[in-house]
Formats: structure tokens, sequence, C-alpha cells
């Protein structure tokens, strides 16, 4: 009676510890993914200003 009680306490931290590592391994993954999302969007975001900066220059030169 008492050997599954001890089994028990002595394995239920041990998952703890391994859910708690997953998890966090699982959660740095997901914020690499999100950073190299950021990325994207912020280099989508300079080729953008640059279009816009070519563009204007483009009109400036040719309204003068």
């Amino acid at each position: 009676m008492f050997v599954g009680l001890t089994l028990f306490s002595a394995l239920f931290p041990l998952a703890v510890f391994i859910g708690v590592i997953i998890f966090a391994v699982k959660l740095i993954g997901r914020l690499k993914d999100i950073s190299e999302s950021q990325k994207s969007i912020a280099d989508s975001h300079t080729q953008l200003v640059k279009l816009l900066i070519s563009n204007q220059q483009k009109s400036d030169s040719s309204g003068v």
C-alpha cells in the first residue's frame, strides 16, 4: 500500500520537472519564431520606405 504511494511521491516531482523543461523549450522555440516574424516585418517596412523615398525623389525630379 505504501509502496505505491512512495513511488508516486517520488515520480510526481520528476514528472513536473520534466514537464517544466519541455514547456520552456517549446516556449523558447515559439519566441524564436516570433522574433523571426518580427524581423521579416521590419525588413518589409524598410523596403517599403526605400520604395516610397525612391518614388518621391523621382516625382520631385520630374516635377521641378
